[in-house]
């Protein structure tokens, strides 16, 4: 933990003091790619000023709860903490708070049914200052995978739908399908500083669902692919997470994992 600050006292209901402030957890490399985030440690405040517990001494990972305080974590509604999986189908009736739009409504580009989630593309693509049609979900672990399954079929080059990792509209990857001429493209685009290369791609088979793939081990991103749900391949090798970190990127906002599509794609197969 580190960078700590923000913070606010509270009484618990045991009598005994609390602060809760935001700070972030930084990666092996000492990058952030999670964003800030809010924590609570018990306070001591028996003399002329509070002293947060340990002080300066890093803190344990793990601490007890205040007493007749109960952790409602990832249930009633309350956002998961710690290791956890989570499957989304698209299906019901209101949309789970955790994904989010940046600039704009999602209700603005999505429709939920029973066969899933459609992305209606808006005519900007996910380097534009201004609201993408881009369904987020905070990345909230330096390590993680996420995976959807798509359902596309671009009718060309100006046409890309899949994933993306987006720390800014000037840092940020993206992992999905377009056109080359008659054929079908799955590519993987890097953006640093508002400057964007094609790491890899490779001609794919969207007659069926494609599933997509990315992976985290600290700084390490992998970008992986699948025709049947289970045998993965991946497209350009492993590669770094410094654009999608608060170090590289600014920001502290952290990366936002999220499903993409557009009708003004500028990533261009050569």
């Amino acid at each position: 933990m580190d960078w700590a600050g923000h913070a606010d006292l509270v009484e618990g209901p045991d009598g005994k003091f609390y602060g809760v402030f935001l700070a972030i957890r930084p990666n092996e490399k000492g990058r952030v790619n999670i964003g800030r985030e809010t924590f609570i440690l018990p306070v001591d405040w028996s003399g002329e000023f509070p002293v947060f517990e340990n002080g300066l001494v890093p803190m344990e990972p793990k601490l007890k709860m205040p007493e007749g305080v109960v952790n409602k974590t990832g249930t009633e509604g309350y956002f998961p903490n710690g290791n956890f999986t989570y499957s989304e189908d698209f299906s019901s009736d209101t949309l789970d708070y955790r994904w989010i739009g940046i600039r704009g409504p999602r209700e603005g580009f999505m429709t939920q049914s029973k066969k899933g989630l459609q992305i209606q593309p808006y005519e900007t693509n996910i380097k534009a200052m201004a609201p993408t049609s881009t369904l987020f979900h905070r990345q909230q672990h330096n390590s993680f995978t996420a995976t959807t399954t798509l359902r596309y079929e671009p009718r060309s080059a100006t046409d890309l739908a899949g994933m993306v990792c987006y720390q800014s509209e000037r840092f940020n990857y993206v992992f999905g399908i377009t056109k080359k001429g008659q054929e079908d493209y799955l590519l993987l685009e890097r953006t640093e500083g508002g400057e964007s290369v094609i790491v890899a791609s490779t001609k794919i088979d969207v007659r069926k669902p494609v599933h997509l793939q990315i992976t985290a081990r600290g700084d390490d991103y992998r970008f992986n692919y699948s025709l049947d749900g289970e045998h993965f391949e991946n497209l350009g090798g492993t590669v770094s997470g410094d654009i999608l970190s608060t170090n590289v990127a600014g920001g502290f906002t952290g990366n936002f994992i999220g499903l993409h599509a557009t009708s003004v794609n500028e990533a261009v197969i050569e």
